[in-house]
């Protein structure tokens, strides 16, 4: 590796570098300055500078499953996407939550677990009363819970689907995050009929209005609407009630929004932006009004104070009349948009994959001076911290690196795997575009019997059962950028999978036979390390 990476790297460089020094062409001569005297003319205004390109990076409207509602309490659509990501840890059993089935034009979930549990958010210290929009199943009632606390019981209603709401707990909830717990009591164990159907739930103060007792579903929030003739996707809401999204603020960002109210009346609209260990800061608060002349108020705010964090950024309709509706039109976090750098065109592409090498062993985690030639191409790379490889085979990841696939696409499950011929990699494409492909490899997993030595112009194995050693693959790479680079309009592509420390291989025999067990001949694997020493030991479990 250390003999025949430097050169490699080099000559990758130079390759890159070579196509970006062309020499710029030469401006052309200045006019003439005329010598004949002209008529006086005004000097036009200097033209604007252009308003920077933005992107949308956060639309609220679309986002509405991954928000938090609040109507006189925190409510939970049980029959869409908006319960996902709400009860993830916090199951109880391993049991299926149910299915999702229409109902009086809604969407409600078909229960079929016994113990439910939910996340919501207290606003306010004090106790709460939960209210349930369903019908009864196989369940007799329904019991709650909040944090493991028994809270009191429901019965939903048989027949015609309607609200019920509970007795006020007899202790105070805090505010903050907390686990509604639901089980649903009675019915057979075998039964294939439904414990409930739910459509929404809403927990909250005890007091509340009747006809507050259940806020919006995620199918009520959003609409298209039209003021004097202008159309916004808006997020709806019927006073008091708010909507808190929560997002990554990226610098220079902005939050755009378009305020107004639908039907007669007035209302007051705020926004505001939380985050954790600051006061909540109100952004912006308008007065509007309704009517025949009703118009859309645009307002954008800048987020730099929040820049690099992650906030909640919250809609709330303060106050409207009892017809009116708040409309926040297309709501949206906007960052501006870089201007693409030019990139040099390449001439040379390097891919380089190492089979069983350890994270640790390479940059950014050794030292710069233990491997000098990969920590400045690590400086002047992007390193990704969290990668993941596909599965376990390693001929299957180098054919997800040439194919863009996932294993099951392609089709390499397993070590006894070919690539089917049908499906296209680098090196197809390399050669439909007129592009040298050099494919050079040192792990038998990606010899030809598996697939890998189809359309390269150049392909080259190195067993380690014939005694060839590890660098093999990378001398023999170089050896070929350094003829290839001979011509100045040549482009290359070449994939290098070479050995690192790859039993058995890079394990002496010698070294081998003296490894416990004795008189094993089976693999050499860290993979199966564990399997092997248990059944030398003699332990099953």
């Amino acid at each position: 590796l250390h003999d025949a990476l430097p050169i490699f790297v080099a000559l990758a460089c130079l390759a890159a570098a070579t196509a970006s020094c062309r020499r710029a062409p030469a401006p052309p001569p200045p006019e003439a300055t005329p010598t004949a005297p002209t008529a006086t003319t005004a000097t036009p205004a200097a033209p604007q500078p252009a308003a920077p390109r933005t992107r949308t990076s956060f639309e609220l409207a679309s986002e509405l499953a991954r928000c938090e509602v609040f109507r006189s309490g925190s409510v939970v659509d049980l029959g869409g996407p908006a319960l996902d990501g709400r009860t993830g840890p916090y199951s109880l059993t391993h049991e299926p939550l149910g299915n999702v089935v229409e109902r009086d034009g809604a969407t409600w979930l078909r229960v079929r677990t016994r113990q439910l549990a939910v996340r919501f958010t207290q606003l306010g210290a004090g106790p709460v009363a939960l209210a349930l929009r369903g019908v009864r199943g196989a369940a007799h009632h329904v019991a709650f819970s909040i944090d493991g606390r028994n809270a009191g019981t429901l019965v939903p209603p048989r027949g015609p689907a309607r609200t019920v709401t509970s007795r006020a707990t007899s202790f105070d909830v805090a505010p903050g995050a907390h686990v509604l717990g639901l089980r649903f009591v009675g019915g057979a164990r075998a039964t294939t009929e439904p414990l409930a159907e739910l459509d929404a739930l809403r927990i909250g103060p005890a007091d509340t209005e009747p006809e507050q007792l259940l806020g919006p579903t995620l199918a009520q929030l959003t609409a298209q609407v039209a003021l004097s003739g202008e159309p916004h996707r808006a997020v709806t809401l019927h006073a008091p009630s708010r909507v808190r999204c929560t997002t990554w603020v990226a610098p220079g960002a902005r939050l755009r929004a378009h305020l107004g109210l639908s039907g007669p009346g007035e209302g007051d609209l705020e926004l505001t932006v939380l985050a954790d260990g600051m006061a909540p800061v109100s952004l912006h608060s308008a007065h509007v009004s309704g009517g025949d002349h009703a118009r859309y108020t645009p307002v954008d705010l800048p987020l730099d104070r929040w820049a690099d964090r992650i906030v909640a950024i919250e809609l709330a309709a303060t106050a409207t009349s009892p017809s009116g509706l708040a409309l926040f039109g297309d709501p949206a976090v906007v960052t501006p948009e870089a201007p693409p750098q030019p990139a040099p065109r390449a001439r040379l592409v390097v891919v380089l994959v190492t089979s069983a090498s350890d994270a640790a062993h390479l940059p950014p985690r050794m030292p710069d001076a233990a491997m000098p030639v990969l920590a400045q191409l690590r400086r002047e790379s992007v390193v990704f911290e969290q990668h993941r490889a596909p599965t376990t085979v390693s001929a299957a990841v180098v054919a997800s690196l040439l194919t863009g696939v996932a294993p099951h696409v392609h089709g390499l499950d397993d070590a006894g795997a070919r690539l089917p011929a049908a499906v296209p990699t680098l090196a197809t494409i390399a050669h439909d575009g007129s592009v040298q492909g050099a494919f050079f490899t040192g792990n038998p997993h990606t010899f030809e019997p598996f697939g890998f030595a189809r359309a390269w112009d150049r392909f080259a194995s190195f067993s380690p059962v014939d005694g060839a050693p590890a660098v093999a693959p990378l001398r023999e790479a170089a050896r070929f950028v350094a003829e290839h680079l001979t011509d100045r309009a040549a482009r290359a592509l070449v994939v290098v999978h070479a050995r690192g420390g790859h039993p058995p291989w890079d394990v002496a025999p010698r070294d081998a036979e003296a490894m416990p067990p004795a008189d094993y001949l089976g693999p050499i694997d860290p993979r199966r390390a564990a399997q092997v020493l248990a059944r030398a030991r003699g332990k099953r479990a």
